[in-house]
């Protein structure tokens, strides 16, 4: 569960779940992590100074370094076979259905930038998953 967490901040750019923070919104109990607030997720929306957001499929660095789990998942064992094709759920129709559930007043203008920000990682998610074992390894 720690890679999937893992993979899927790295996905959304979230900066909430780091070492840096002081608040990583991840409890555990016994062997299971709970995830929580999302707050700081998405940080593409707004990007540094110099960050590029052209291929985001390409993992930030110092994003993955300060993860709260990087040190957990560095250097272990892991089973990466378990995030192929993790991201074919999220396809147009996903997308489409989630805007029919959401209220109208939520879409706003940074949802098509999320949707295509996310749809260029999964077009490129063997590159993503690659970028994620390197960083892992």
């Amino acid at each position: 569960m720690a890679l999937k967490i893992f993979y899927f901040d790295m996905m959304i750019e979230n900066v909430d779940r780091s070492v840096l923070v002081g608040k990583p919104n991840l409890f555990t109990k016994g062997i299971d992590l709970w995830v929580l607030d999302h707050e700081k997720a998405f940080a593409f929306l707004t990007p540094f100074i110099g960050m590029s957001t052209s291929a985001p499929w390409v993992l930030d660095q110092h994003l993955a370094a300060n993860h709260i789990l990087y040190h957990k998942l560095k250097g272990k064992k892991l089973n990466f076979g378990e995030l192929e094709g993790f991201l074919d759920v999220l396809n147009e129709g996903f997308w489409q259905k989630l805007k029919n559930l959401m209220p109208e007043d939520w879409i706003l203008p940074e949802f098509d930038n999320i949707v295509e920000h996310i749809d260029a990682i999964r077009a490129h998610q063997a590159e993503f998953l690659v970028n994620i074992k390197s960083i892992l390894s």
